[in-house]
């Protein structure tokens, strides 16, 4: 199944729909976060489909992936670094890995097989995310954790540019 995910600009929040093949909108994705945490739903016309929270313990953010009803949650973990590290799922035995900063990522399970991917999609009105998932019943979890594995990469990477841009600043001294 493949799924065409782009950002709504004129919202006050996060917003992104994606898209089946046949262009009819299958998901809407909210963001409604007061930075630096995340609180994403992902709904489809009839429901909830998933829920993500983002919990701060420790020097990484991780997050809590639950279904539509709230009652099974899998937590995402960041191992490693940002360009060189990957996801773990925790309670699900899958794993994200791939080019995070390029934006070309899958989850595959403990014997490397593909379950689902994620790649950046270049429009003239900016980007777009393409989701494949194998299986049609895996696709709303596989596309939280990807969406989910997506907005925590832009935050790392916009506090990198953060930390380069005072580090390149002159210091101020007293004198």
């Amino acid at each position: 199944m493949h799924i065409y995910v782009k950002q709504e600009f004129a919202s006050f929040q996060n917003s992104y729909f994606g898209y089946t093949d046949a262009k009819e909108q299958k998901y809407e994705i909210k963001d409604s976060s007061f930075l630096p945490w995340h609180k994403i739903e992902i709904k489809t016309d009839k429901y909830i489909e998933a829920t993500i929270k983002q919990k701060y313990f420790g020097l990484k953010p991780n997050y809590m992936v639950f279904d539509h009803d709230e009652r099974t949650g899998y937590e995402l973990r960041r191992i490693g670094g940002i360009k060189t590290g990957k996801y773990s799922v925790v309670g699900k035995m899958w794993y994200v890995v791939g080019d995070f900063i390029g934006l070309n990522y899958a989850i595959v399970d403990q014997t490397g097989t593909q379950i689902a991917s994620l790649s950046k999609r270049e429009t003239p009105v900016g980007e777009a995310l393409d989701v494949y998932a194998v299986a049609v019943e895996d696709m709303s979890l596989a596309l939280a954790i990807l969406f989910t594995v997506y907005l925590d990469q832009k935050d790392a990477v916009n506090k990198l540019k953060e930390q380069e841009k005072s580090e390149n600043q002159p210091q101020k001294g007293l004198f």
